[in-house]
């Protein structure tokens, strides 16, 4: 299926009406090199006013998903009175300096003090939607990290942050939006560009599971250590959302991602003067919940030159250790530095220079590895897959991110994908 909306960075189903919801991210963005003498280089903005949205979409005849409605995600603002009602619109710029540095400009293009573009307290570069209940949805947020929780009509109800980031999404106007600091604050460590890209609800339990794009390397917190790039283990939160004036956290648990050198095994081989994919290649980008412990993860790896390189992952929630425990947070268990040789020593805490407990990952398996499908099935696709939305309980709608046509593809697909072994009972729900 084609649609015109550009961008889409998460689809959900509606199973009221059985349509299709999609968010986009923070707008048409790209890498910009430093002016001479800068030390770094930040990102270009060809839209600095760009609003986050969500998007209805409509299934028409012979394949096509058009875009049935906009809504801009916003805030009320406090008046003079007190009370509040004057609507800003949320931004696709980064809310702190420890995000990215903003310029205006296009891709291709070079930073400099004459192009800045400035922080803003309303900043959501939006990835995922789920449906938590009827008219309120949930989405990731690659800034901060954070998860944001807003109504059918646009309107921001509230931000769940790590301990310690408040200051950092004050309105200085104050705003109706509510903020809580739920969230371990190590969860501000998290890689530059990498927070919540994966985010599931149980809707019958109000649960949400939602985990971190990659693991962390100090970027959020200023202390950077890119060594920390190849660790496969990447930390998820549980919440409980039953009420949402008081979210819950329930556990943090740590998801294994694949191992970068499954995607370009020896005996495929690689192109000439293409590299081998790298652990900091992999990444999560959308999330189901199946029933109360069975997380299934979008996981891509490998980088845009190894094309489709793409597996569905379950997770098992009932299993592997709980970082929130107080046992293992004695031990210093929301140190960043965890699972840095995930590979080779395990995730160990260490206290003294001596291992004293081992944190187990969340068991996981492979639903889906996409370079299992027919050839003729993935020619085209996208590499960026990052939309995954439950469509029957044996198949699945996988979406692709076309970046705002930046690369050149001024559409974007939804594809329907099904599975020799179904997520869910069969005999529960319709299809789409």
């Amino acid at each position: 299926m084609c649609t015109d909306a550009p961008g889409l960075s998460g689809i959900d189903v509606d199973p009221a009406s059985g349509t299709l919801v999609g968010v986009t991210d923070r707008g048409p963005n790209a890498a910009c090199a430093p002016e001479e003498g800068a030390p770094r280089g930040g990102v270009a903005f060809a839209m600095p006013g760009f609003a986050p949205a969500m998007a209805q979409l409509a299934l028409e005849g012979g394949g096509v998903v058009r875009v049935a409605n906009w809504t801009g995600l916003f805030e009320r603002l406090r008046r003079e009175d007190g009370t509040f009602g004057a609507r800003q619109y949320a931004s696709g710029l980064p809310t702190k300096a420890l995000d990215e540095r903003p310029f205006r400009g296009k891709r291709g293009g070079v930073c400099g003090p004459w192009s800045a573009a400035p922080y803003h307290p309303g900043g959501v570069d939006l990835e995922d939607v789920r449906i938590l209940r009827p008219g309120v949805y949930i989405g990731g947020d690659d800034y901060g990290p954070s998860l944001l929780i807003w109504r059918a009509d646009g309107e921001i109800l509230a931000r769940l942050i790590p301990e310690h980031l408040g200051g950092t999404y004050a309105h200085p106007q104050g705003s109706a939006a509510a903020l809580h600091p739920v969230l371990p604050a190590i969860f501000a460590a998290r890689r530059g560009n990498r927070g919540f890209e994966a985010v599931a609800v149980d809707a019958a339990a109000q649960t949400v599971a939602a985990c971190l794009e990659s693991a962390m390397d100090g970027s959020g917190v200023g202390g950077v250590d890119a060594a920390l790039r190849g660790s496969r283990a990447v930390r998820c939160v549980v919440l409980d959302l039953s009420d949402l004036a008081r979210p819950t956290l329930k556990a943090v648990k740590v998801a294994m991602q694949s191992d970068a050198r499954d995607y370009a095994p020896a005996e495929r081989g690689l192109p000439d003067g293409v590299p081998a994919p790298t652990q900091a290649d992999v990444r999560f980008s959308s999330a189901v919940l199946t029933d109360a412990t069975s997380l299934v993860v979008i996981e891509r790896g490998g980088g845009a030159v190894h094309g489709v390189q793409t597996r569905l992952v379950r997770y098992n929630l009932a299993t592997g250790s709980d970082l929130a425990s107080p046992a293992l947070a004695a031990h210093g268990c929301n140190d960043v530095a965890l699972g840095a040789s995930g590979a080779p020593r395990g995730l160990e805490v260490v206290e003294g220079g001596a291992a004293v407990e081992t944190v187990r990952p969340m068991d996981r398996t492979v639903v889906l590895d996409f370079a299992a499908l027919p050839r003729a099935d993935v020619a085209g696709m996208e590499t960026k897959l990052e939309g995954l939305a439950v469509a029957a309980c044996d198949a699945v709608l996988v979406s692709e991110d076309n970046d705002f046509g930046y690369r050149g593809k001024t559409y974007a697909k939804v594809y329907r994908i099904a599975l020799d072994v179904p997520l869910t009972p069969c005999s529960e729900g319709g299809e789409l």
